[in-house]
């Protein structure tokens, strides 16, 4: 069965759901991820954002003094 719902109206209708039936709903998806149903594996995206460049602690620092000084000029 293939159902055609966005996830955004998804997410409308658990928002809407009392607190006993989140929990539940919360227990069955764990539920799934332990027989094997939800891959625990990770996706392409995942794997894309993880093979990514990294900063260098030199490359850091600076960000963090730009990230210090923008934070003083939003300020004023």
């Amino acid at each position: 069965m293939d159902l055609k719902i966005k996830y955004e109206e998804l997410w409308e209708l658990i928002l809407k759901l009392p607190a006993k039936q989140l929990a539940r709903l919360k227990e069955d998806l764990a539920g799934l991820s332990e027989r094997g149903k939800v891959s625990p594996e990770k996706n392409n995206f995942q794997k894309f954002l993880l093979q990514g460049p990294v900063m260098t602690q030199e490359q850091d620092d600076q960000f963090e003094e730009n990230r210090k000084y923008v934070n003083e000029w939003m300020k004023r």
